[in-house]
């Protein structure tokens, strides 16, 4: 185990190709299993292929969709994209939902706003990479983030309170 806590394990669905599709559900179903069987948790990770050509609708089903289908495969928790109807997405899928942050965002503010919509909208909690990372003040954006996320701290609050903008 070297010291590992838990694992996250990846699907990808709509390849294509049925087979290809039927072989990853297989894979991360034997993967989730090995890990439960160390006592392991498992963070599930959905990203929808191609997903920049799909529109709203279509983003909604395929998340919604992969969400129960790695819940029903045995996820702990899940990792994947805000969609449009997100509360409907978190309705359908008993396991944690955790929302990630995507692409830069415009300014940190935006990032505060786009977690509290968010967890607004069901989301068990964020995960933001490259929107802190790449923030000129990451330190600063992750405790406004927690104020945002766990404690209904206002993004404007926040963002004034870290000198965020």
């Amino acid at each position: 185990l070297m010291g590992a806590q838990m694992v996250l394990i990846s699907l990808s669905l709509q390849t294509g190709e049925q087979k290809r599709d039927a072989e990853n559900i297989d894979l991360f179903g034997k993967l989730c299993s090995q890990a439960h069987q160390l006592g392991m948790p498992v963070i599930a990770e959905y990203f929808p292929v191609d997903f920049e050509k799909l529109d709203e609708e279509q983003l909604h089903n395929e998340i919604k969709i992969g969400c129960r289908i790695l819940y029903e495969m045995g996820a702990d928790a899940i990792k994947t994209f805000y969609a449009k109807n997100f509360e409907q997405i978190v309705a359908g899928c008993p396991t944690p939902i955790l929302a990630l942050g995507g692409e830069r965002l415009a300014s940190d503010l935006d990032a505060l706003k786009y977690a509290q919509q968010q967890i607004q909208s069901g989301a068990a909690g964020i995960v933001f990479g490259r929107n802190v990372m790449q923030s000129k003040k990451p330190i600063e954006l992750q405790k406004a983030l927690i104020e945002v996320v766990k404690q209904n701290v206002s993004p404007e609050e926040a963002a004034a309170k870290y000198g965020l903008k």
